[in-house]
């Protein structure tokens, strides 16, 4: 049977106290032998999240304008003539 491990971050999308905010869970199952090696299991928990932290990250860059309900404006460099 596999461990399941289960982690999860949120943080406000906005500098001046609204609503919005992202957030994301991810669920991991893990060999139940990482049980008896306490650091390997706390190593494999901290790659989770790691990679949820990168995944807030990527979404809060991306989409930080629409989080806060705004259209996001996006330059594109002017072309050379």
């Amino acid at each position: 049977m596999p461990l399941t491990v289960n982690v999860g971050i949120s943080r406000k999308a906005s500098a001046n106290y609204q609503s919005a905010g992202l957030s994301i869970n991810l669920t991991a199952e893990l060999d139940q032998s990482l049980l008896a090696d306490p650091p390997r299991l706390q190593s494999e928990i901290d790659r989770i999240y790691r990679q949820a932290e990168e995944a807030l990250d990527r979404k809060a860059g991306g989409d930080r304008n629409e989080a806060l309900g705004r259209k996001s404006e996006r330059t594109v460099p002017n072309a050379i003539h």
